[in-house]
């Protein structure tokens, strides 16, 4: 079930989970908020 790994869709930067990615835009990419709100995370929790 494992999807590889996720990439920014503004950058080259690439992540293992969704959650990474969500972060990642809300941090580096703050002129779309949107992208990352509308983000619907399908991954179990990471323990």
């Amino acid at each position: 079930m494992d999807q590889g790994p996720r990439q920014c869709p503004y950058c080259e930067l690439r992540f293992e989970y969704h959650n990474e990615v969500k972060d990642h835009i809300l941090r580096e990419h703050p002129d779309h908020p949107g992208i990352a709100a509308a983000a619907d995370i399908h991954e179990m929790p990471h323990v």
